[in-house]
């Protein structure tokens, strides 16, 4: 939809994906910064309070009746989860992989990397931020396919990364990126199919162990590394006649 420059639509699908699985929340980030590279920050509220408008009606129910309860629940951040079936951590001791210091450590690098590739490598050098949320980037050319797939693509993965945890089922999350994260990469054929290749073989390990885990995160991070190294894509398209 948002290929299709269609924004208002793809903000409520967006929510409401959102509102079935949180996940999908590690695409926010690219998202606002297409929206306010396409419409600066005035014509991003309104889409902004699709998503929002859409979160409060599903929800309306549970917030009249106990909305502390409903929000705390909704949006827990703060669960533990159990060290035998994480699939990316377990290599680490059982005490340190519960410890709330990785969590910390992990959210810091997340947000790290999404600052870096948000300043860096989402803009062009001519598009500095009071342009883009003053709305004076869009010039009437459409975004090319190919930004709007990186930065949504780019977003994710980078919390998948860095992710307190990953159990069997969150593998469906990214599975269908990684192609086009590797060719992204200016890494060589044989080493992408490699990594691919690699990553599939983990996440059919079971149960885990230790040996795929570090295996699993050392793959991550060589495809992390060739997107920070991977040049600018091209942002625009030339626009209809």
């Amino acid at each position: 939809l948002f290929i299709r420059n269609r924004w208002s639509i793809g903000c409520l699908v967006f929510s409401i994906a959102v509102s079935i699985k949180m996940n999908i929340l590690l695409f926010s980030l690219p998202l606002l910064m297409l929206l306010l590279k396409r419409f600066g920050i005035w014509g991003a509220i309104p889409k902004l309070v699709i998503c929002g408008t859409f979160q409060i009606v599903v929800g309306l129910p549970f917030l009249i009746y106990d909305p502390l309860a409903y929000i705390s629940r909704a949006f827990n951040l703060g669960r533990v989860f159990m060290h035998q079936w994480t699939v990316n951590w377990q290599f680490l001791p059982p005490n340190v992989f519960v410890d709330p210091k990785l969590g910390l450590i992990l959210l810091c690098l997340t947000v790290g990397f999404w600052i870096y590739f948000l300043t860096v490598k989402w803009r062009r050098d001519d598009e500095s931020f009071s342009k883009i949320i003053l709305g004076r980037v869009f010039d009437g050319k459409l975004f090319s396919p190919d930004h709007i797939v990186t930065l949504m693509f780019t977003g994710n993965f980078i919390g998948i990364v860095f992710s307190r945890t990953l159990h069997y089922q969150f593998y469906v999350w990214y599975f269908h990126a990684l192609p086009y994260l590797l060719w992204t990469t200016k890494f060589p054929n044989l080493v992408r199919l490699g990594l691919f290749f690699v990553i599939e073989i983990v996440w059919n390990i079971y149960p885990p162990a230790r040996w795929s885990s570090l295996l699993l995160l050392v793959s991550h991070l060589m495809i992390l590394w060739g997107l920070v190294k991977a040049p600018l894509n091209d942002n625009y398209k030339v626009k209809p006649e």
